[in-house]
């Protein structure tokens, strides 16, 4: 939302919570500004599906927010294939992602803090 309060367009993604999608869209609407929403599981689906919308929407940053469900009844100190589902996500999912196809680098989110986009830039998340 301070994305779009600030002129951006960003593109928000989600697995689950549609809902919560539909009401930041509307929040923004109410506001006068734009919001996109892609249902996207960094884990399930083909990555080519968030890099054809960065590429239609001009994408110019791309703001990681994927988790999955944390909290996990665990067995022993350290649980093995919990860390294989936290790696899946916080890792190598999060490489896929950043890894676009297109010519433009999807830079790092502190270069929008040192030198300011000018307004209506797309943006993700």
């Amino acid at each position: 939302m301070l994305l779009a309060a600030g002129d951006g367009v960003p593109i928000v993604t989600f697995a689950a919570g549609a809902d919560e999608a539909t009401a930041l869209q509307r929040d923004a609407q109410s506001i006068d500004r734009v919001l996109d929403t892609l249902r996207f599981d960094v884990v399930a689906d083909d990555v080519r599906l968030l890099a054809d919308a960065a590429a239609r929407a001009g994408v110019t940053h791309l703001y990681y927010y994927a988790t999955p469900r944390i909290f996990a009844r665990r067995r022993e100190p350290f649980d093995e294939e919990l860390f294989a589902r936290f790696a899946e996500f916080y890792v190598a999912a999060f490489a896929r992602a950043s890894a676009r196809p297109s010519a433009a680098p999807c830079r790092r989110s502190t270069c929008s803090i040192h030198r300011p986009r000018p307004s209506k830039s797309r943006w993700r998340s």
